[in-house]
């Protein structure tokens, strides 16, 4: 939604009504905060367009910090370093 809408409580507050479950992820596969979304923005939206009440769901994305679920299921894994020897051996 970041890069198709101008502004993203704009879209909620025109197409709320509409919406059954939202799924938050933030930009740069960054953890909700620490991307470029907006997430206070997107809370007052759903707050203003009523979306507590009913059977409505929201749920994120589950990343922690700099994680990145893709890198982790197709990527081989990196080696382990070697460890350095010991002084005066």
């Amino acid at each position: 939604m970041l890069s198709g809408e101008l502004h993203i409580g704009a879209a909620i507050l025109e197409h709320g009504h509409r919406m059954l479950n939202l799924h938050r992820a933030d930009t740069n596969r960054l953890a909700l905060g620490h991307g470029l979304l907006d997430l206070d923005v997107v809370i007052m939206a759903l707050y203003a367009v009523g979306y507590q009440r009913g059977d409505n769901y929201c749920s994120a994305e589950p990343l922690g910090a700099g994680g990145n679920p893709y890198a982790a299921m197709n990527l081989p894994p990196e080696p382990e370093p070697e460890p350095e020897p010991a002084a005066g051996v």
